[in-house]
């Protein structure tokens, strides 16, 4: 018996699962190759050997295909950013492991490959920098704001817009790196070179944060 699943969400068997993570591999094969603009819903049906029919019915349109890609690659890439964990520890502590991680995962080749796509088709479409937005970065920027706000809540941070200090501390941490990086420059960092880049973000930033002057030890 076919499976009737709804456009965008979760097939129920296994078989629609597998049949849907097919689909999404040979989306992203051809989105990275072709740009988004250029590619086509026949030529991924073909790579993920399937029939149009099953592909609109388990996705509906390429843009929803697309977003279905970015929020697969978001349950990789940032979910571990989102990891409860990090956010029990205290400040230094848990923005050093934060800044860690989001360093290693942006170093990825696999997700810097995806962004150097996305720089490419945001100019033309407005509708996938909001979808790579809300799928990624943006699930990142708000696991830090509510941190910060439990922060300032005990007293730790002085904060007057959680919301802009963690856009903020995240640009910050990520560094000249990923710049580099997205540009098409060799990964030369070493992890003691990310550490003390991470690190000296980290102190800047909560010096910031506590209304440290240069001059003053940390509270």
């Amino acid at each position: 018996m076919a499976d009737s699943e709804t456009p965008g969400c979760t097939p129920a068997t296994r078989r629609g699962r597998e049949r849907a993570a097919r689909i999404l591999d040979a989306a992203a094969g051809v989105f990275l190759e072709r740009g988004f603009e250029a590619a086509t819903m026949s030529e991924i049906g073909r790579r993920a050997g399937g029939s149009m029919q099953t592909l609109y019915r388990l996705f509906g349109s390429k843009e929803a295909l697309f977003r279905a890609i970015m929020e697969r690659k978001a349950g990789s890439v940032y979910a571990p950013l989102e990891d409860e964990s990090i956010f029990e520890q205290p400040p230094e502590r848990a923005l050093f492991e934060l800044g860690m991680r989001l360093n290693r995962l942006l170093l990825d080749p696999d997700t810097l490959r995806t962004h150097r796509a996305m720089i490419i088709e945001s100019h033309r479409n407005a509708n996938l920098r909001q979808i790579f937005y809300e799928t990624g970065p943006g699930r990142a920027r708000a696991a830090l704001a509510r941190y910060f706000r439990v922060e300032c809540e005990r007293g730790h941070l002085r904060l007057d817009d959680p919301d802009a200090a963690a856009r903020q501390f995240l640009d910050f941490v990520k560094g000249a790196h990923y710049l580099e990086a997205v540009l098409g420059q060799p990964v030369t960092a070493t992890e003691a070179e990310i550490e003390r880049c991470v690190d000296e973000a980290v102190r800047i930033f909560l010096d910031g944060a506590r209304g440290v002057a240069p001059d003053q030890p940390p509270r």
